[in-house]
């Protein structure tokens, strides 16, 4: 995992209540056993419990479409999307592009810039964007404004190795 991830991945990491863990653990082993009919009531603990647990409403509406629940299953992902942090849809973005799902990726990073413009997740979503397009100049602009108003040092070191592949126009979705 690159640096920049495990920043990232540092921001994201939380307390939750041991209650939703416990459900979330229940429903992943239901879903590893491919039986999504027995995940739902864990999930809908796990979200109980814990209101913001973004990864429990996205698996909850990955299981209700896969038991074919397609109108429930767009609403609960309407409600994760609504109650995510930056770093989390930020991230999932990022998830995508590694899935090779980058045309999902790209339709994420819109929605970041615009809920969290000032932010580094913001900035860096907009230079994904703009990398994509091939304006590699403007792209680099909107990395430095990340590390201008990153949160430690080590988020600034983070994106340096991007800041120098977009200054050798290079694109950072690749």
């Amino acid at each position: 995992m690159t640096t920049a991830l495990l920043v990232l991945a540092a921001l994201m990491a939380g307390e939750r209540p041991a209650s939703a863990t416990a459900a979330f653990g229940r429903a992943q082993a239901a879903i590893a056993e491919q039986r999504c009919d027995k995940a739902v009531q864990p999930l809908t603990e796990a979200i109980q419990a814990d209101g913001t647990y973004w990864e429990a409403r996205k698996a909850l509406a990955g299981c209700l479409l896969a038991l074919n629940k397609p109108d429930e299953a767009r609403k609960i992902w309407e409600s994760a999307l609504a109650k995510t942090t930056a770093p989390q849809l930020y991230s999932y973005g990022r998830r995508l592009q590694f899935d090779k799902r980058d045309a999902e990726a790209m339709a994420i990073f819109p929605e970041v810039a615009k809920r969290y413009p000032q932010s580094p997740f913001g900035y860096l979503a907009n230079a994904r964007i703009k990398s994509a397009a091939g304006d590699f100049a403007g792209a680099a602009e909107d990395v430095k404004k990340a590390q201008t108003v990153a949160v430690s040092d080590q988020q600034r070191q983070a994106l340096k190795p991007l800041l120098e592949r977009l200054q050798a126009k290079q694109d950072i979705n690749k």
